[in-house]
């Protein structure tokens, strides 16, 4: 029934569906970027370093770099919630003339339906910053027949660096459920982000960001010994357009693991395709405590204006997991401390 429910959802969301790239192509290793209630989806504590540079027609590049940092909440033994945080940089490298950074924090609620299946709701606030500078852009008034530009000459443009500062917030929420050794078999979300829509203009008018819907989908769909693959589904709809992206996970353990409650090293290969913009392979290393993962992207779009020609993404991940305070321990020192008080 499950697996009939998610085919569905993966059939309609693709009816709707025109296409761009989401930020990262490795997204669930920048989970706050896709949805809040993420953070309370794992046991375990997660530090990830993203990196990601795009090269596209036109001649111009973005540079992008994020960190983040996800923690459990645990009462006792009952993991109840999550916690994140994450910074982002994103800039046009070299040429310096757009600038976006944004700080967030993110916190969910994990409700427990069964011994498998768990759904998180999710909230998270964000603080953006988006600058524009004129410092490096030439015109034709520095330009000298036989010299070329001339930088030290006035550019004709009188315009400062412009610069929009705004609060944005976003909410989602998860069902997903997991195995004995904690690997997801299927999840389903949906995430609404930047829902207040902030004035995003850099002259004070009116000017509203858009908010994004977003519906996110995978499950395990065949497993045999130590391969299984995991078909995935990102849907955004934001403005008026809408970005499906469609792949597969192709994973393969590296050795058996019989103990519950424990991961499983293995190898993941990532084929990911973009409608009518990019297609992506990526492959990650995923060992007990770290995750490894690289990815390229290639430009698949009939519109060459503008478009995606080339994309390289690396991720670092550490994960540990979270112990439970052993409550009992400490009552138990309390106990011999007072003890020891009255003697």
């Amino acid at each position: 029934m499950t697996r009939t429910l998610l085919l569905l959802f993966f059939l309609l969301s693709a009816l709707c569906s025109a296409a761009q790239s989401p930020l990262f192509t490795q997204y669930q290793l920048a989970p706050t970027n896709v949805n809040p209630a993420w953070v309370a989806a794992s046991p375990d504590w997660w530090v990830i370093a993203h990196y990601r540079h795009q090269n596209f027609n036109g001649g111009y590049t973005f540079q992008s770099s994020q960190l983040t940092v996800t923690r459990p909440l645990l009462q006792g033994k009952r993991r109840y919630g999550g916690v994140g945080i994450s910074v982002l940089d994103d800039n046009t490298g070299e040429s310096g003339w757009y600038r976006f950074q944004r700080i967030g924090a993110s916190l969910a609620h994990d409700i427990e339906l069964s011994r498998q299946q768990r759904l998180s709701l999710g909230f998270q606030t964000h603080y953006q910053i988006k600058r524009i500078s004129t410092e490096n852009i030439r015109t034709g008034s520095q330009f000298r027949p036989g010299q070329g530009f001339d930088p030290t000459i006035g550019s004709g443009e009188n315009m400062n660096d412009l610069q929009a500062g705004y609060f944005s917030l976003g909410t989602g929420v998860l069902w997903y459920a997991v195995d004995r050794h904690k690997s997801t078999t299927f999840y389903a979300g949906i995430s609404w982000l930047d829902f207040n829509r902030p004035n995003e203009s850099f002259f004070g008018d009116a000017q509203p960001l858009p908010s994004t819907l977003s519906l996110q989908s995978g499950f395990r769909a065949y497993q045999k010994n130590r391969f299984s693959i995991f078909p995935e589904l990102l849907l955004l709809h934001q403005a008026g357009v809408s970005i499906l992206n469609v792949g597969s996970r192709f994973s393969y353990e590296l050795r058996n693991t019989l103990a519950a409650n424990t991961a499983t090293p293995q190898v993941d290969f990532v084929t990911r395709y973009t409608l009518n913009r990019s297609l992506a392979l990526a492959l990650q290393w995923r060992q007990l405590n770290y995750t490894l993962g690289v990815s390229f992207d290639t430009g698949a779009s009939s519109h060459r204006a503008n478009s995606l020609q080339n994309a390289f993404e690396v991720a670092l991940a550490w994960h540990q997991p979270v112990s439970p305070k052993n409550k009992s321990k400490r009552k138990h020192r309390k106990k011999r401390k007072s003890h020891r008080r009255t003697h």
